[in-house]
């Protein structure tokens, strides 16, 4: 993870500066080097996740200076560790549309993996509310993903030929059990050519 953040770090393609400070936090919180500096907080609101997650890796960096009750630092201490291994690497490429359908699927395997079975519950519960690109509609855009063989794609594409077989395939069934272990092609149906007509003009 930490190798994957460094290069997340070094390509510079960053769209707002606190996309490029959850990385740098987390390359420091893994031992991959301690910035020279740090930003002073900024605003911190109930609806934005990115803040606590900031803070929280900051607050494990300087953790020996403050005065914390041992549940307290257990408590963050499992936040940050979710936040370095996982999060930060999945959220840096949230903005690749053709990426989220594999991301949504790994993002889950991997805090199932690595992460305690409590952090673990909380994050996919979460994610399941965010699985669109994993629908009928949008699955389609994985085609154009880069980390996806050939042979998956051609399956993909024999996978688009399906009727469909879900009554919304605009979003998966949330409280339907995932199969991590489902290929991409099995999400496919005809209704996700469409999001690739509509790319093509309609052809």
């Amino acid at each position: 993870m930490l190798g994957h953040l460094k290069r997340l770090l070094d390509c510079g393609n960053h769209p707002r500066e606190d996309y490029k400070e959850i990385i740098l936090l987390s390359v420091a919180y893994l031992g991959g080097g301690v910035p020279t500096s740090f930003r002073a907080p900024g605003a911190y609101h109930m609806a934005r996740w990115m803040a606590k997650a900031i803070y929280a890796v900051k607050i494990m960096l300087f953790h020996d200076q403050l005065e914390m009750s041992r549940r307290e630092l257990a408590g963050i201490r499992r936040v940050a560790f979710f936040v370095t291994m996982v999060y930060a690497k999945y959220w840096n490429e949230a903005m690749i549309p053709s990426y989220a359908a594999k991301n949504n699927l790994d993002f889950i395997a991997d805090v199932k993996r690595i992460c305690d079975d409590g952090v673990a519950s909380v994050a996919e519960r979460a994610m399941r509310h965010h699985l669109w690109y994993l629908s009928e509609n949008l699955i389609g855009l994985a085609i154009f993903d880069d980390r996806i063989s050939p042979e998956q794609k051609a399956e993909m594409v024999e996978g688009m030929k399906r009727p469909s077989t879900t009554k919304n395939p605009r979003r998966p069934e949330s409280k339907t059990p995932i199969n991590l272990n489902r290929p991409l092609s099995a999400f496919c149906s005809v209704q996700s050519m469409q999001v690739l007509k509509s790319l093509l003009g309609g052809q």
